[in-house]
């Protein structure tokens, strides 16, 4: 069963791991464990974590921004945008 709800406030992990499991991303999460009696207690805390982090579901898409036409504006009336494009033209000019 798939959860639709992840309680972040139920561990400080979740809680530190919140913008990438409920966010657009994609997440790979590894669990390591130990063989060692003195590390049951970890080990069981961390598969039952793993197993929690595999229900959860995130739709990852590509984001897309378009800028203003005022940045757009600004950016092509930029002094040293504008010195550096008349500079490569020169060289460009040069090399013929």
């Amino acid at each position: 069963e798939r959860q639709a709800y992840v309680n972040y406030r139920n561990s400080k992990l979740t809680r530190i791991l919140q913008p990438c499991l409920s966010g657009n991303s994609k997440t790979v999460v590894i669990c390591t464990v130990k063989q060692t009696d003195d590390c049951l207690p970890e080990t069981i805390n961390t598969l039952k974590f793993g197993v929690s982090a595999n229900s959860i579901r995130t739709e990852a898409r590509q984001n897309l921004i378009e800028a203003p036409q005022e940045a757009r504006t600004v950016q092509d009336t930029n002094p040293f945008a504008i010195y550096l494009t008349n500079s490569e033209l020169g060289v460009q000019e040069l090399k013929k």
